[in-house]
């Protein structure tokens, strides 16, 4: 039986929130502009009260990999208990568990989107978003091992999930072949908006013409979500940084990142950019 959850994947800082927008105004039909705290998907798929709320347990009485075993059953239930397409955020990589069974389970998926950026211009919002040097940030997107929640376990609002490095990140997602992946490229929503924005609709099964998705791409507009989270703020919004919209701007590394930063990411990267465009046929970034 074919599951009903589209997973809306992506490396941090990498357009998710923007895209989510997006759908809650395509979905919602919101008439000028959405509110930016009441995004009207369904959730992140590491949510610590998803997953106590559906098991029963207490997160904080089990280790990691525990928790990860048990995930795949959380999204079987959502998928089974729950009629309608949900569509849920994801930061962890996609992978197979030490059980042979994948962390997010065919039998409760629809599809997904995965959303990728150029990882030059992800260092330097990473970096911002956390509160951390470009150095530290750098070093976190070069590392295979890297993972998110186990060094404050039990102490946010996220389980412990693993991320790996960028391009293990995104191979991971893009070479699965369990569900449909559809790849949405960062510069290509900036680019060519209508175009991309479409192609995901189709992807997630949503009937709307041109029209009504030009009208929530206007709606969801980097400029107008910047604009509320100055007037109003953002949930989502991490104590590490000063705001969660920051710039947004295709090729904002240059005025960020030095020569030997920029280097360290290309040299760790360099077959999944040029693949995805993000570099020529010389090593030179392309944005």
């Amino acid at each position: 039986m074919k599951g009903n959850i589209i997973w809306i994947a992506s490396y941090p800082k990498s357009g998710n929130t923007w895209f989510r927008i997006f759908l809650s105004c395509l979905l919602e039909e919101t008439a000028s502009e959405p509110d930016i705290n009441q995004i009207g998907t369904d959730g992140i798929a590491s949510s610590r009260m998803l997953f106590e709320q559906c098991t029963g347990l207490d997160s904080a009485n089990l280790t990691p990999k525990e928790i990860a075993a048990l995930r795949p059953a959380v999204y079987n239930y959502l998928s089974a208990t729950l009629q309608n397409d949900l569509k849920i955020k994801v930061h962890d990589a996609y992978q197979i568990l030490l059980n042979g069974i994948p962390l997010f389970p065919v039998t409760a998926t629809k599809a997904a989107c995965y959303l990728i950026r150029n990882p030059l211009d992800i260092a330097a919002s990473y970096a911002h978003h956390c509160g951390d040097s470009l150095d530290e940030t750098i070093d976190k997107m070069n590392n295979s091992d890297w993972s998110l929640g186990k060094q404050t376990l039990n102490a946010t609002a996220q389980l412990p999930h693993f991320l790996g490095s960028w391009c293990h990140h995104v191979k991971s997602w893009m070479e699965s072949t369990h569900f449909p992946v559809c790849l949405l490229r960062y510069e290509d929503m900036h680019l060519q908006p209508l175009e991309t924005f479409s192609k995901a609709v189709v992807a997630i099964g949503i009937e709307k013409s041109p029209e009504e998705i030009t009208r929530a791409i206007k709606a969801s507009s980097f400029e107008k979500l910047k604009k509320q989270e100055q007037e109003s703020g953002f949930r989502e919004r991490p104590h590490t940084s000063s705001f969660f919209f920051r710039s947004g701007k295709i090729g904002s590394w240059r005025d960020s990142l030095t020569e030997k930063q920029a280097s360290l990411i290309i040299e760790n990267h360099t077959e999944t950019m040029r693949q995805y465009g993000y570099l020529d046929s010389r090593g030179n970034p392309t944005f």
